[in-house]
């Protein structure tokens, strides 16, 4: 069991949390997320084809029971066997997330949309 997590909660395996800034529906930063999202989700096509593995990634804006939006990103972030974080746009709140991420040791996978963005 990882910290934070409620009894019954298990690591999730083949599962990829996306840490992105997210903006509201229909916003210049939701076309961008939504844009590398569905790179990501091509990329474990790819590999699901390959290797017959298939990895779902997700952003937290999909889990519709968060009542404590931190807490939820710390559980993902422990939780998930795979961390991507996309840095675009320099969003705060992605740099705090992947900082957590790093913090906790975790590996994770950086995408940049233009190198200014680090």
């Amino acid at each position: 069991m990882f910290p934070g997590a409620r009894m019954g909660e298990r690591v999730g395996k083949n599962k990829c949390f996306v840490i992105s800034e997210i903006g509201e529906p229909g916003s210049l930063p939701r076309k961008r997320a939504d844009r590398f999202l569905h790179i990501i989700e091509r990329a474990f096509e790819r590999v699901a084809v390959q290797t017959g593995r298939l990895i779902r990634a997700e952003r937290l804006d999909g889990d519709r029971g968060v009542e404590n939006f931190m807490r939820s990103v710390v559980i993902r972030i422990m939780r998930d066997e795979f961390i991507i974080a996309v840095l675009s746009n320099r969003n705060p709140n992605a740099h705090l997330e992947l900082g957590i991420a790093l913090a906790a040791g975790r590996r994770v996978m950086i995408l940049l949309e233009h190198k200014e963005d680090m």
